[in-house]
């Protein structure tokens, strides 16, 4: 495939296909790959089963995130960001309680 056509169609329809397959996407659905302006594709008015909006709805959350429209599985990679980030949060919820009580203990000893 690859000698047959350029890296990037070859990489967009790997890419493509592998979120097809993620997302259980029916054959006239959209995957995020497809999204290149997700904030126009919200604002045009589309055919409901279309699907585009929900896959500019997703590309809108992925780039929130930090992940590529591109990412072979949006869903996991969603998941993921989320977790991490709420492991985050917790981790410096924890360190700040932990210094805040280490700082207030010296002061009154």
């Amino acid at each position: 495939m690859l000698a047959e056509r350029e890296w990037d169609d070859v990489a967009h329809s790997c890419c493509y296909h592998r979120q097809y397959s993620a997302l259980n996407l029916l054959p006239w659905q959209s995957p995020p790959c497809w999204v290149d302006d997700p904030d126009q594709d919200l604002s045009t008015p589309q055919h409901p089963t279309e699907g585009r909006h929900e896959a500019a709805m997703l590309t809108k959350r992925m780039l929130a995130l930090g992940i590529s429209k591109f990412h072979p599985d949006p869903i996991a990679a969603i998941q993921a960001a989320q977790k991490n980030q709420a492991l985050k949060k917790e981790t410096e919820r924890v360190s700040f309680t932990t210094s805040g009580a280490s700082t207030h203990t010296a002061r009154t000893v």
